[in-house]
């Protein structure tokens, strides 16, 4: 049954009466989770309303009469769906542009990894958050929470010859 697209349900529905039944056996577990009290007195439409509410959701309903008598039917208030729908959309971009930005930067790294290689034959090798970084005097040292690149480049072997052989 899918209210977000307007269905209405009647408060004995079967799907709500469980909802109610589950909630109310497992008060001390909704009432640690969603800090929610679910009284043993109340409706299964009240413990319905109760979590709506906390996603931010509300109800409409109406009475018309059916074989003499009044029926309430209950539908979900549609500018509150509306509402939730905006910011369901948003934060599915916003988890898009981050996914693109982080492949983007993956991409990047890559190239100059393959332009380091391309250019010196230098590979480069990433450490984990965990592994070390290199100090002035070329030992390691334990640095948490940083990621190093690591690149092993070798002195010219013409920069040795040319310092000694050239006067001063």
């Amino acid at each position: 049954m899918d209210l977000m697209a307007g269905v209405e349900i009647k408060g004995d529905e079967a799907m709500i009466q469980a909802l109610a039944e589950f909630s109310k056996r497992n008060a001390s577990h909704v009432k640690g989770i969603l800090n929610l009290t679910i009284p043993l007195s109340e409706s299964p439409v009240w413990i319905l309303g109760q979590f709506l509410w906390q996603l931010g959701l509300s109800t409409e309903s109406r009475r018309p009469m059916e074989d003499g008598q009044r029926i309430r039917y209950y539908r979900l208030n549609t500018l509150d769906v509306e509402f939730i729908q905006k910011v369901l959309d948003y934060r599915q971009r916003q988890r898009e542009e981050k996914e693109r930005k982080r492949y983007q930067e993956q991409e990047r790294k890559a190239a100059y990894a393959a332009r380091m290689q391309a250019q010196y034959g230098v590979e480069q090798r990433g450490r984990s958050l965990w592994q070390e970084s290199i100090t002035r005097d070329g030992g390691a040292q334990a640095q948490r929470g940083k990621l190093v690149q690591v690149s092993p480049l070798r002195p010219c072997p013409h920069a040795f010859f040319i310092s000694v052989h050239t006067p001063h």
